[in-house]
C-alpha cells in the first residue's frame, strides 16, 4: 500500500512539473487591469489597434504604421521577430478621443508558452488637452491616483521642458517588480507599485491644479526609492497630491 501511495506521489509531481504553473496568470494585472494584461486582453477591453508603433532603443529609431502595412514592412525593420510591436489604439470615452499605444514584452514564467503582457501604456488626448481634474473621467486606469495615500511629485522635463506630475500608488507587489524589468532579471531591489506619469501641455506653469491643461498621461509603474535618488539630479520635487486638496 505505502509503494503504491508513493509511486501516486511520484506521478502527481511528475505532472505538476510537465503541466508548468505560469506563476502570473492571465488573470493578474495591476490596478486598473491595462499593466499585466496579456494582448489578447488589452484588443478586448481596448478595441484592436489601428497602427503599430515599433522603437529600436539602441539605434534611436522608431517607425509609425497602418496595421494592414505591416506584411510589407516588417522584413525591412525586424532583424530579431520576437521584438515586440505597440499597439496603437484609437478610444472613445466620455465625449473624448484618446489614443492608447500599449508596450508588450515577452513573459516566459510559464514554460510551455511564452505571452506578451502589457508594460507600459500612453494615453494621448486627441484635438485638445484636458484638464487634470478631468483625466480620472476619461482614462479609467487613472482612477486609482486620487485615492488616499498617494504621493505626488513634480518635475521639469530636460528634454521637452514640460511639467511632469508623477503619482505613485502605494501597494508593492511582484507582478509590479516583474514589469518593472519588462520581465527580466531585476537589476535593483527596490519596491514597485502603479504609477501615473501625468504630462502636462507645453507652457503649463509648476504651479499645479485640477484646472492645468494635461496632453497625456503614461500608465506605468514607479519605485520611491528610485524618485528619491533622482531627485537632485533631475529636480524632482514633493507636491501635495492637487486631488487631495
Amino acid at each position: 500500500m505505502k509503494l503504491k501511495l508513493l509511486c501516486f506521489f511520484i506521478l502527481f509531481l511528475a505532472v505538476a512539473s510537465f503541466s508548468g504553473v505560469n506563476t502570473l496568470s492571465a488573470a493578474e494585472t495591476l490596478p486598473g487591469g491595462t499593466l499585466g494584461a496579456t494582448k489578447e486582453e488589452i484588443r478586448a477591453k481596448l478595441g484592436m489597434p489601428t497602427f503599430y508603433y515599433i522603437e529600436e532603443h539602441h539605434s534611436r529609431r522608431h517607425w509609425l504604421f497602418p496595421v494592414e502595412d505591416v506584411d510589407n514592412v516588417k522584413s525591412m525593420l525586424w532583424a530579431n521577430p520576437d521584438v515586440p510591436i505597440d499597439d496603437v489604439i484609437p478610444v472613445t470615452r466620455d465625449g473624448g478621443k484618446l489614443t492608447y499605444r500599449v508596450h508588450y514584452e515577452w513573459d516566459g514564467s510559464q514554460e510551455a508558452q511564452r505571452v506578451l503582457r502589457a508594460t507600459k501604456c500612453w494615453v494621448f488626448f486627441e484635438g485638445k488637452p484636458v484638464t487634470l481634474g478631468d483625466v480620472p473621467r476619461l482614462v479609467s486606469e487613472f482612477e486609482i491616483a486620487i485615492k488616499p495615500g498617494v504621493s505626488a511629485y513634480a518635475q521639469r522635463d530636460v528634454t521637452t521642458g514640460k511639467v511632469v506630475v508623477t503619482f505613485l500608488v502605494p501597494g508593492s507587489s511582484d507582478l509590479a517588480r516583474a514589469l518593472s524589468s519588462g520581465f527580466r532579471p531585476p537589476s535593483d531591489d527596490y519596491e514597485w507599485s502603479p504609477s501615473f506619469e501625468v504630462v502636462l501641455s507645453e507652457g503649463e506653469s509648476e504651479n499645479i491644479s485640477l484646472q492645468s491643461k494635461v496632453g497625456e498621461v503614461i500608465i506605468t509603474v514607479g519605485s520611491q526609492t528610485r524618485i528619491q535618488k533622482l531627485a537632485r539630479v533631475f529636480g524632482i520635487k514633493d507636491i501635495a497630491n492637487p486631488f487631495s486638496s
